[in-house]
């Protein structure tokens, strides 16, 4: 990957994503070895950038795929669908092997084929706890859940059980697919839960600004396993060092395990949710994001973390002119959405 490519590519990405305009990146900040690593050819690592002696140890992994376009190889998901498992590493299919059928991953999953119509929907697999109650026959076999994860939207369906669940996506998906006039996620939530009453489940906010997820699925590719874990630590590694050194601080901000996501000769993969919605109305801001972020990154690496952290992720206090991406060219796919 040439340089020319690397800042043409950049350039495209920021229109179509809806992040600012930033100047063609400056590697030499990640790596002294910078010139002798941009010949991928002659790097020995798995990825084109070496790592410092201030960031973990980074393995080197064949059949990684180090040349081929990394834009628009993934997709992006109208909703997307989090189940916690109190696990990181599940059956090779984490869904129809893991769970019995008449359980809610797989259910929600089958369900989920009926809206493809209006948008596209994901269900994946997490390492959050079940919940408080493990003694409950129901949520142990996953016919019922006390929490389940939506985004982009930062919201929790609670106490989800298996006899509502088709009744339960008849009513939120609409929502969830047309937000026109929505503008705060109290009043998402006001809809939904409008919608939801007199069944058990409810809907309560999900109280992060930053989630990054990533493949830690040691059954479908151990290589996801092992980059997981070194990957997680070295975030909240750079958070904790952000935050020391910084009014506005890295805010409301996780690290998730996940099964199989695809484009495995792309790892290590890191997909990116960023909430800028407010609970309640507030005056407008034109320096205010437009509307909440999702971005999937490849290719990454330990050395990447800094500026993820720096640059991309959400503080509290800062602005849209504040946040940059400048590893463009590592991007699988990108979402503004609306909401």
């Amino acid at each position: 990957i040439t340089k020319k490519k690397k800042g043409s590519l950049a350039m495209s990405l920021f229109s179509k994503i809806g992040i600012g305009k930033s100047k063609t990146p400056d590697y030499s900040t990640l790596n002294k070895d910078l010139q002798s690593s941009l010949s991928i050819e002659d790097c020995k690592s798995s990825c084109e950038v070496s790592c410092d002696t201030e960031t973990s140890p980074w393995p080197q992994f064949k059949d990684i795929d180090l040349d081929g376009s990394l834009y628009n190889t993934s997709k992006y998901q109208t909703v997307h669908f989090l189940i916690p498992t109190s696990k990181n590493n599940w059956k090779h299919d984490a869904i129809n092997e893991e769970f019995e059928k008449e359980s809610i991953p797989v259910e929600l999953n089958f369900l989920l084929k009926n809206y493809s119509d209006i948008g596209s929907f994901g269900v994946n697999v997490v390492d959050k706890p079940i919940g408080d109650n493990i003694f409950d026959a129901d949520i142990m076999k996953f016919k019922k859940l006390e929490k389940l994860y939506l985004l982009p939207f930062f919201i929790t369906l609670n106490d989800v059980v298996l006899s509502e669940l088709e009744d339960i996506l008849e009513k939120i998906i609409p929502v969830l697919s047309n937000t026109e006039g929505i503008n705060t996620r109290n009043q998402l939530i006001g809809k939904l839960n409008g919608l939801l009453d007199g069944m058990q489940c409810y809907v309560t906010p999900l109280l992060l600004n930053n989630l990054i997820i990533l493949c830690s699925h040691k059954n479908r590719d151990k290589r996801c396993f092992i980059t997981a874990g070194i990957l997680k630590k070295e975030i909240n590694k750079e958070i904790e060092t952000y935050n020391a050194s910084h009014q506005n601080v890295v805010d409301k901000s996780e690290v998730w395990f996940t099964n199989h996501i695809g484009g495995h000769k792309y790892q290590a993969n890191m997909q990116i949710y960023l909430n800028f919605k407010d609970d309640e109305e507030t005056e407008e801001d034109p320096n205010k994001e437009d509307g909440n972020l999702f971005i999937w990154l490849a290719r990454i690496g330990v050395q990447h973390c800094k500026e993820i952290v720096a640059d991309l992720l959400v503080k509290k206090g800062d602005t849209k002119e504040d946040r940059k991406l400048l590893l463009a060219e590592k991007v699988r796919c990108g979402k503004r959405y609306d909401w």
